[in-house]
């Protein structure tokens, strides 16, 4: 199967491959701050660190969930509307569906540096993530937006 290439032959796996490389982003970029923190038993890498974690993981977590939306609705087009499954214009649909769970991804993530949210540590003070005890409205509305 890797030999022949048949692996990219079901454009669906498009999606899979998404999830993949965003999964793999996020243990590459993301995990080692929070091991290294877990180890100390404290969030060591300072307020910045702590930003940066969080828009890492978030980005990549959105694109991930994004893309097994996305799988669903693939498969619904392919059974209920008997859409092709493997065409070019399924391609260009994939390829675009794609772009906009990335895009849909960095425009939420962005939002805690825009004032919209924040990110601060989480209760165990060893990882980041969006500030889910806030008071203020703007992080309700972040927190709630979906």
């Amino acid at each position: 199967m890797l030999q022949t290439g048949a692996w990219r032959r079901p454009c669906v796996n498009l999606y899979v491959i998404a999830i993949n490389v965003a999964s793999l982003i996020e243990t590459v970029f993301g995990f080692p701050l929070v091991i290294t923190s877990s180890f100390r038993r404290r969030w060591v890498f300072g307020q910045l660190g702590c930003e940066y974690y969080a828009f890492v993981t978030y980005t990549c977590v959105l694109v991930s969930m994004t893309c097994y939306l996305l799988i669903s609705l693939h498969r619904y087009r392919v059974i209920v509307m008997h859409v092709p499954s493997d065409n070019a214009g399924t391609r260009r649909w994939v390829a675009c569906s794609i772009a906009a769970a990335l895009t849909y991804a960095l425009c939420w993530s962005v939002c805690p540096f825009l004032g919209w949210g924040r990110f601060s540590l989480e209760p165990f003070a060893t990882s980041c993530s969006i500030d889910w005890t806030t008071k203020l409205v703007s992080g309700k509305v972040m927190i709630t937006r979906g």
